[in-house]
């Protein structure tokens, strides 16, 4: 397997993704297809990558930095960990877009923290949280019912 072909693949599918989710509108059938074909199709990638290429790392394990820099010596595990990477934060780009959605988060605020989850992973997460946190804060602020938030921007 050439894993710098397979990852240059693996980004540009990811990049093209991520672009849809921020820029597209978010109609069913793409928010199926980001979660069923995209995702899925990369945790299948994964898979076969860590089962079918990963050769035993000689020193390799997870009980230690030194035995991690050892498994990642690997050009086959190191491109799998970078699949982990790809799917889990598409999967948490597409969880803050839909919460965004719902909270009717003007896509021009929701860009920058897709952006960030796209690039930076838990930092994007944190962005997400802290947001929704203030939201939370200035609904309590201005009722004491739980009502729906109303739309920003």
């Amino acid at each position: 397997m050439d894993c710098d072909i397979a990852f240059k693949i693996a980004n540009t599918g990811a990049l093209i993704c991520w672009l849809a989710l921020m820029f597209l509108p978010r109609r069913e059938w793409l928010m199926t297809a980001l979660r069923r074909v995209a995702i899925g199709s990369i945790c299948v990638v994964y898979s076969c990558v860590i089962f079918f290429f990963v050769p035993n790392a000689d020193g390799g394990g997870f009980e230690s930095l030194q035995q991690i820099r050892l498994l990642f010596a690997s050009d086959e595990v190191l491109f799998a960990a970078w699949l982990h990477y790809l799917a889990f934060d598409l999967f948490v780009g597409l969880w803050i877009s839909e919460q965004f959605d719902l909270k009717k988060i003007h896509r021009v605020l929701q860009i920058p923290v897709l952006a960030a989850t796209f690039l930076l992973g838990p930092f994007g997460l944190l962005l997400y949280f802290v947001i929704d946190a203030i939201l939370w804060l200035h609904r309590k602020g201005t009722t004491s019912t739980d009502r729906p938030l109303e739309p920003i921007g």
